[in-house]
């Protein structure tokens, strides 16, 4: 009996650090067109896609409680005109959030 022919590697893009989809890679660096940000190759350097859009002005505000409450805020990573079907993001929180949901603000850009 012949040994079996091992299957090759599948590579895949590196994931975006705030929505979490897969990046586009064109050989210079990787792209989240979702988000609007683009990172070099080496996935340092984080730009935005389209500079004169900035980015998005929606805020999510976090209470924790107890007996004093805190809050924590967090704005969203993606672009200013994101997709408005597309949640909300930021890299330090576990969940994304819609437009005119609990805790969320929109601030100034």
């Amino acid at each position: 009996m012949s040994e079996a022919t091992l299957p090759a590697l599948a590579i895949s893009n590196p994931l975006c650090a705030v929505c979490l989809e897969e990046t586009d890679g064109d050989g210079y660096g990787w792209d989240c067109y979702d988000c609007g940000i683009h990172w070099d190759e080496d996935g340092s350097d984080a730009e935005w896609l389209y500079p004169d859009d900035g980015q998005c002005p929606s805020t999510y505000t976090r209470k924790r409680g107890g007996l004093s409450v805190e809050t924590e805020t967090f704005r969203c990573m993606r672009m200013a005109s994101h997709d408005v079907a597309l949640t909300h993001e930021h890299s330090d929180l576990l969940f994304g959030w819609k437009t005119g949901g609990p805790g969320v603000s929109k601030v100034a850009a």
